[in-house]
């Protein structure tokens, strides 16, 4: 069963819930138990990685919000490596990001057994499992559901967070700062790796674009405020306790914040950060089974994964195949390694990120018209190649072990595609539309374009009426040479006269009949010939764009986009209908420069059905 008729999953999710599901998976081991085993790697200094790890995140963040208010859709990253670098590295992709997900999940339900084997006389493992089959069926409840319990838990969380500053800045040491570095700068480099994987939540985020309502604010807004919000609280909440805490304490401690709350306040704030400390745990794993969940039923929606990874429940369109896969790697995961565990996340959540900057390099210089994201990342494509330097910097840094781990993926999912996935899927992606721009060759299709203009109708929940309808069947041509009308009209009819069965001559001397009456052209770059036919139920279009420009009359001596409607009179609301819609899509400022730099007449379609313009029976404008 797909999640709906349309095959669509709800798009359930605001703003709140994204910032939730990005914050919860963030705010967790990576702050409540990871400083203690950085502070023993680089002192006082792992501050400064944890801020520096923010920073490279949100600029590696940025490559993402664009792909996702461009594309969102169930899969988040995978889907845009998928659509911009084709189905090999999406599944390497998707298949990195899954494990990736579900071992930063495995490191939360670690954390949080860990504290209940503490306080009771309960077993590890049989706790970790136990934890992961309460996760997996919260999970049963459906997104919105999920989001509900995840904004009520990050809330407190933050909260408990926010006082633990408050109470703790007044009362540092700062002594207890010096020395700042232990070691050199290259433990400090090092940490900023290592640390890394407390970023991961951005990705959880992206995962479940598909299911967020007006993605093209929310994705932002929830995405990049989680992130400034988490770095800001991760670096306050680090500075309070390094301030308040012993070097030989934090060095040795697994709950670094609990030490230094009981420091501050006696036992009990010990005991409140705990708790604070098991919602973390909570809304990190949570929001992880959540998120990850969506990569192998992305995969199998694209044929990259056997379909039963792809099938929803009928009532709360859970993907419960995934999610059921997703709770055994967590639960494994749990009981791997910690070090092991957290440098093998890093690793891998930094490749996802590398991949999305060039993603959005392709997705840019590929040219295709049918992309349009809400948010677009400036300075492009200095940023993204910034970012790569970057990333690819403290991938090496991390060390052999996590690229051991990060490679063996990689071979497991190559071997996935080319035993499974390369027969079946038959997708198209952006980098054949680049490699078509340099090389002048045709070798991609319209696929992609079709599937990127359907995605940002269904984002901006446009209704479409009776003149896509129009667009959809209409027909166009190039007439790269053409200046006059004495050429234009004949190269004109030809594609007319197959659909009209006239002959072009006929159609020809009606296009004349029609001009002389008074000038078509209704702008200097526009021009709409129509023709009033006496058959019934007829109505066509026929667009024609004429890069060295037509000359109509003295006045426009250069008209570019002819449209030719040709109706009958029984069409003449649609008729009327359809000059309207040209009319408003033609005044946009975008439209003559992508009327002329698309590079084949079929593409002009998409600017069509993509233009600026007020639906019929729609309140809405037709936004990009």
């Amino acid at each position: 069963m797909t999640g709906n008729a349309a095959g669509r999953t709800p798009r359930v999710l605001g703003a709140g819930s994204l910032f939730a599901i990005a914050a919860g998976a963030m705010i967790s081991s990576g702050i409540f138990v990871l400083p203690g085993i950085a502070f023993s790697r680089s002192g006082p200094a792992m501050i400064i990685a944890y801020g520096i790890a923010g920073i490279i995140a949100f600029i590696g963040t940025l490559s993402i919000v664009e792909l996702a208010t461009g594309m969102p859709k169930a899969g988040g990253d995978y889907f845009f490596i998928a659509r911009s670098l084709g189905p090999l590295m999406g599944t390497i992709s998707g298949l990195l990001s899954w494990f990736a997900l579900s071992a930063k999940s495995a490191f939360a339900v670690y954390g949080l057994s860990a504290l209940i084997a503490s306080l009771t006389p309960l077993p590890l493992v049989p706790v970790s499992i136990a934890l992961v089959v309460l996760f997996v069926a919260a999970n049963f409840l459906g997104a919105k559901s999920a989001a509900k319990i995840e904004i009520a838990l990050v809330a407190i969380l933050v909260t408990i967070l926010i006082a633990l500053s408050v109470a703790g800045l007044p009362q540092i040491d700062r002594e207890r700062f010096t020395p700042f570095f232990a070691g050199n700068w290259n433990t400090t480099v090092s940490a900023i790796g290592f640390v890394f994987v407390s970023f991961g939540g951005l990705i959880n985020a992206s995962s479940v674009s598909g299911e967020v309502k007006r993605p093209g604010r929310a994705i932002p807004l929830g995405i990049l405020g989680a992130i400034v919000a988490v770095t800001a609280l991760y670096v306050l909440s680090l500075i309070v306790t390094v301030g308040v805490s012993s070097a030989d304490e934090l060095s040795r401690t697994s709950t670094p914040l609990a030490d230094a709350a009981r420091n501050l306040v006696g036992p009990w704030g010990f005991a409140v950060l705990a708790v604070g400390a098991s919602l973390a745990f909570i809304t990190t794993a949570h929001a992880g089974i959540l998120s990850s969940a969506r990569y192998p039923f992305a995969l199998a929606r694209d044929q990259l994964l056997p379909s039963v990874f792809g099938r929803f429940s009928r009532r709360q369109f859970v993907p419960y195949a995934s999610l059921l896969t997703t709770g055994v790697m967590v639960a494994a995961g749990s009981i791997v390694s910690l070090e092991l565990l957290v440098t093998a996340a890093s690793t891998i959540i930094m490749s996802s990120y590398l991949l999305a900057n060039l993603g959005v390099l392709v997705m840019r210089y590929s040219k295709l018209t049918s992309y349009r994201p809400t948010f677009r990342v400036r300075f492009t494509p200095f940023v993204q190649i910034f970012s790569m330097v970057l990333l690819a910097f403290f991938i090496i840094d991390l060390g052999v072990m996590g690229l051991i781990v990060a490679g063996s993926l990689t071979v497991i999912s190559v071997g996935v595609y080319l035993l499974y996935g390369r027969s079946r899927h038959t997708g198209e992606y952006a980098l054949l539309h680049l490699i078509e721009r340099i090389t002048n060759r045709e070798i991609a299709g319209d696929n992609l374009e079709r599937e990127l203009r359907d995605i940002v109708h269904e984002k901006d929940e446009i209704e479409l009426d009776p003149v896509d309808a129009v667009f959809k069947e209409a027909l166009f041509i190039d007439v790269p040479a053409v200046r006059t009308l004495e050429d234009l009209f004949p190269l004109a009819a030809v594609p007319l006269q197959r659909r009209l069965n006239m002959e072009p001559a006929r159609i020809e001397k009606l296009l004349w009949q029609r001009e002389r009456e008074s000038s078509t052209a209704i702008a200097p770059f526009v021009a709409v010939p129509h023709l009033v036919l006496e058959n019934q139920g007829v109505f066509l279009l026929l667009a024609v764009r004429a890069p060295e420009g037509v000359r109509f009359n003295d006045t426009y001596e250069k008209v570019k986009a002819i449209f030719v409607l040709v109706g009958s009179k029984d069409k003449r609301t649609l008729h009327l209908q359809t000059l309207a819609a040209l009319a408003q899509i033609a005044m946009d400022r975008r439209f003559e420069p992508e009327w002329l730099s698309v590079r084949r007449p079929e593409q002009l379609r998409e600017v069509l059905l993509l233009g600026e313009r007020r639906r019929i029976g729609g309140s809405e404008d037709a936004g990009r």
